[in-house]
């Protein structure tokens, strides 16, 4: 599991500063601060990031918008903006282009960042559900909030799911997590074929799946009851003799 990796361009070396200090205080990796486009991108191809922080304009090279536009192209890095002047020319530029998260505008609060990096999250899902028909976003890995920071979980790692009223559960061998979405629509983000449904409660890694009899399947010392409309789907995917 990894925090999330945020990558800032801004061409004051200030106001680069007072993000990189934001977003470590935040909690969040920062891969770089890159001060001009062109470093931007050589530093995004060799050491990706999960979001990047931009300013639109500049001085001379690419601006903002077209660092961003190439970065989103190349390795589906969505942005969040930060900018003196968002003209709607800018802003227009930007939601037709690329996938924008959102413009943050001078000056800016710790706070106001970390909103704005927080709905970048869960943005990012969103996005990655959009494009699962033509391309697989993060298909091994999903982004799970804990402590105010969002981790991340490969699929391999989980155990099971847990319905929690309007929350989900996410249990690995290593940690637990809340999450703030139903279990449906979790289960939706991770993938149908990754996990398998054994009640309305519970959803179970088969491959962690220990020991099964009639009613029960077992992870470790869990003990997960098979639904009855789920029991048909459970038999044919444990096969026994």
């Amino acid at each position: 599991m990894e925090e999330l990796k945020i990558m800032v361009l801004e061409d004051d070396t200030n106001i680069g500063l007072q993000l990189e200090k934001f977003i470590q205080q935040i909690g969040y990796t920062v891969t770089g601060v890159a001060t001009n486009g062109e470093d931007c991108i050589k530093m995004a191809k060799s050491n990706p990031p999960d979001l990047l922080i931009a300013d639109i304009d500049l001085g001379e090279g690419p601006n903002g918008i077209e660092v961003a536009e190439h970065l989103f192209k190349k390795h589906k890095i969505p942005t969040i903006f930060i900018t003196g002047n968002a003209t709607k020319e800018n802003v227009r530029l930007a939601h037709k282009q690329l996938k924008t998260i959102s413009f943050l505008s001078k000056p800016f609060r710790q706070k106001d960042l970390e909103n704005s990096i927080e709905s970048a999250i869960i943005s990012i899902e969103e996005l990655q559900e959009q494009e699962a028909l033509e391309i697989e976003v993060f298909s091994d890995r999903i982004f799970v909030k804990k402590d105010n920071l969002y981790h991340k979980v490969m699929l391999d790692e989980i155990l099971w799911l847990e319905a929690d009223g309007a929350y989900s559960k996410l249990f690995t061998e290593r940690d637990n997590f809340m999450y703030s979405v139903n279990l449906n629509k979790l289960y939706k983000r991770i993938g149908d074929e990754k996990l398998l449904r054994v009640h309305n409660k519970f959803i179970v890694n088969p491959e962690k799946v220990d020991k099964i009899n009639t009613d029960t399947v077992f992870i470790g010392d869990k003990k997960i009851t098979i639904g009855r409309s789920y029991n048909a789907a459970v038999k044919q995917k444990f096969k026994t003799i």
